[in-house]
C-alpha cells in the first residue's frame, strides 16, 4: 500500500486532498483505498503500482538528501518516482473517497443506519449529495488523467509496455492527441479505455472492406519518419476515410456500453431541474440521441471508404510514376 508510511497515513490524506479534518482517522480508509488500488491498475496495469509502491517503502523515498546512486543508475530518478508516487496516491485517494462517503454520512450500529446532525448543522439534500459525489468522482478521473499523462512524458515503461498501451501499436487511432481531431474527449485516460473498443471497430469494419494486409500496409506508413509517395497516398487515405468513422462508431460503441460516469464531464451536458432520477432520465435521453447522431455519421463514413476503395484508390494504392507524351502525360 502506498499509504501509511511511518503511521502516517492520515496526514498524507488531508496534504492530498485538503477538504477533509485535520484529524483524519486512516483506519476508516485503509479497505476503501485498497480496493480502489483496481480502478488504476485496470487501466494502467499492475506494474505501475508495483512500481510506486516499492519506491515509496523504500528508503530513497523523499531521501534528503538523495541516497547515493550504485552502478548501474536506476531507470528513473528519485525525484521522478516521488511524483509518480503523489500522483497516484492522489488517484487512489480520490477513488477511495467517493467509495467511503455514503458509509460516513450514515451511521452503522447494532440497530441499524442512522444520521446524526449537531445543533448548527444540516445534512445535505439528495442533490447537493449527488452534486458533491459527481465533482469527488471527476477529480479522481482527473487525477487519473494526470498519473497516465506523467508516464508518458516520463517514459515510464513500467506504463508503455502494459497491455493497452501497447495496443495502440496496432491501431489507425493510436494516441489522444488523433482522436482529439475528430471527437474532443480531451482526456487521456478516457482515450485509453477506449482502445479496446477501437480495435473492435477497426476489426469490424475497416479490415473487411480493404483488407488487414492493407490496414497493415497503412501502420508501416505512420510509422515512417520519410514516407514514400505510396505511403503518403495512404497516410492521406487514413486521414480522409479511416479515422472520422473510426472515431465516431468508436464513441457510438462506448456510450452503449459504458456507464456514462466513467466519460470526462461536458460529453453530455443535463443540468439538475428536478430530482436525480430525472436528471439521470435526462442523461439517457440525450445519450440516444448522440449514440444516433454518431451512428449516422459513422455509416455516411463507411460508405465513403466503400466507394473509394470500390474505385481502386486502396486496392491498387501503389501510383505508377506518370510518363510525359506529346500531348500530355500519360500512366
Amino acid at each position: 500500500m502506498i499509504f501509511n508510511k511511518n503511521s502516517n497515513g492520515g496526514t498524507e490524506l488531508r496534504d492530498l486532498l485538503g477538504f477533509i479534518d485535520a484529524n483524519t482517522n486512516f483506519s476508516r480508509w485503509k479497505t476503501w483505498i485498497e480496493l480502489s488500488v483496481r480502478q488504476i491498475t485496470q487501466l494502467t496495469g499492475t506494474e505501475l503500482y508495483k512500481l510506486a509502491d516499492t519506491h515509496y517503502n523504500s528508503a530513497n523515498y523523499h531521501a534528503e538528501p538523495p541516497t547515493p546512486t550504485p552502478n548501474p543508475e536506476p531507470a528513473y530518478s528519485n525525484a521522478v518516482l516521488d511524483e509518480l508516487v503523489r500522483v497516484m496516491q492522489l488517484t487512489n485517494a480520490l477513488f477511495a473517497y467517493v467509495k467511503l462517503l455514503p458509509s460516513l454520512d450514515a451511521g452503522h450500529g447494532n440497530s441499524g443506519r442512522k444520521k446524526e446532525i449537531g445543533e448548527t448543522e444540516r445534512a445535505l439534500t439528495a442533490v447537493e449529495a449527488y452534486k458533491d459525489e459527481v465533482n469527488i468522482l471527476n477529480l479522481a478521473y482527473e487525477a487519473l488523467d494526470q498519473l497516465i499523462a506523467y508516464c508518458e512524458a516520463n517514459k515510464i515503461t513500467e506504463w508503455t509496455e502494459s497491455s493497452v498501451r501497447k495496443l495502440t501499436a496496432e491501431l489507425l487511432i493510436s494516441n489522444p492527441e488523433t482522436f482529439n481531431l475528430y471527437f474532443q474527449l480531451n482526456s487521456v485516460r478516457m482515450f485509453y479505455t477506449l482502445v479496446p473498443i477501437i480495435r473492435e471497430v477497426q476489426r469490424l469494419e475497416v479490415v473487411p472492406t480493404i483488407s488487414q494486409a492493407k490496414v497493415n500496409d497503412i501502420l508501416t506508413a505512420l510509422k515512417a519518419e520519410t514516407p514514400t509517395e505510396p505511403q503518403e497516398t495512404l497516410i492521406a487515405l487514413v486521414q480522409d476515410f479511416i479515422r472520422r468513422p473510426l472515431v465516431l462508431d468508436t464513441m457510438a460503441v462506448a456510450l452503449e456500453r459504458l456507464n456514462m460516469d466513467v466519460f470526462p464531464d461536458g460529453i453530455l451536458q443535463t443540468a439538475i431541474v428536478g430530482s436525480i432520477k430525472e436528471k439521470r432520465i435526462a442523461l439517457d435521453d440525450s445519450r440516444k440521441s448522440l449514440i444516433a447522431s454518431l451512428r449516422k455519421d459513422a455509416a455516411e463514413g463507411w460508405t465513403m471508404l466503400q466507394n473509394e476503395f470500390s474505385k481502386g484508390t486502396l486496392a491498387e494504392i501503389y501510383v505508377k510514376v506518370p510518363k510525359e507524351a506529346g500531348a500530355g502525360f500519360r500512366f
